[in-house]
């Protein structure tokens, strides 16, 4: 109780070690879309890795560049004779093969280009756009293939970071039980009735804690009145068991806690899933 008052008092460890979190987080968020970036990326670059060009060249002075697929079962060799035969300013060439497409390769003059792109584009050609790689595609497959270890080994130092501070988990549940409590000490106050110099409040007190509520209530000088729930009053409802039985109440929790002057099945739940489970365990 005394640490939860000293951070009440003094929460500025508590919001640095959550800065800390977040920022963290926020580094782990944008290197995880990086890596994302990065796999897709090198997948798609992996057609091309023995293509002779930088990738975002698509024109020269008197050429033009393309770079796209194929449908699988087009008959690449009867085109190329085709395109050869037709048209002699032009290199057509297969760069890769998979089970699905066919990566291809064209250079032709620009006063070529329109007649012979409206040829590939009736066979099923699709162009692919490298706008930013400058370089050649091995050498962009290294680099990305480096940023992309880089980028996952910075991630796990992270997570170890987060990992070993583990300890100040409950550090930061205090402070945020704080903050919430702040929270509805300040709204509560909208909700008195009050005077110059007096305020009515009404409230629950487990009955195991009237007398000590009555001690604090006379050492500060306060009028008071407890009584017993009405019939039609929505009573909050508080859990007590045993120490065996307590870790049980989230059970209880996760469909709803029972009504104030209804049965709590919580022993009943221990009892069965301590069963459950060691059945499950053995199966």
């Amino acid at each position: 109780f005394e640490g939860f008052k000293a951070l009440r008092n003094d929460n500025s460890k508590a919001e640095a070690i959550i800065e800390e979190f977040l920022a963290k987080g926020d580094r782990t968020h944008a290197l995880s879309e990086k890596v994302s970036k990065l796999e897709i990326d090198i997948l798609s670059l992996l057609p091309w890795v023995e293509f002779d060009l930088p990738m975002a060249l698509t024109e020269t002075k008197d050429c033009n560049i393309h770079k796209g697929v194929l449908p699988l079962d087009l008959d690449i060799e009867s085109l190329t004779k085709d395109l050869e035969e037709n048209f002699d300013q032009l290199v057509f060439k297969v760069v890769h093969k998979d089970k699905e497409l066919q990566y291809v390769a064209l250079m032709c003059t620009k006063a070529l280009d329109e007649q012979v792109m409206e040829i590939l584009r009736e066979k099923g050609f699709a162009e692919s756009v490298f706008k930013e790689l400058n370089e050649l595609p091995e050498a962009a497959l290294k680099r990305m293939e480096t940023e992309l270890a880089e980028a996952n080994n910075e991630i796990s130092c992270i997570a170890e970071e987060v990992a070993k501070d583990a300890k100040l988990k409950e550090k930061i549940e205090e402070y945020y039980d704080v903050i919430f409590l702040e929270a509805e000490k300040q709204k509560n106050k909208t909700k008195l009735l009050k005077t110059a110099k007096t305020f009515l409040l009404e409230g629950w007190v487990p009955e195991r804690l009237v007398e000590k509520a009555k001690k604090i209530l006379d050492e500060n000088d306060c009028y008071y009145v407890f009584r017993d729930p009405l019939d039609d009053e929505d009573v909050p409802v508080l859990m007590e068991n045993s120490k065996f039985i307590t870790p049980f109440e989230s059970v209880t929790e996760m469909y709803s806690l029972p009504a104030y002057r209804g049965f709590d099945p919580t022993k009943i739940f221990a009892a069965f899933y301590v069963v459950f489970f060691g059945i499950m365990l053995s199966d």
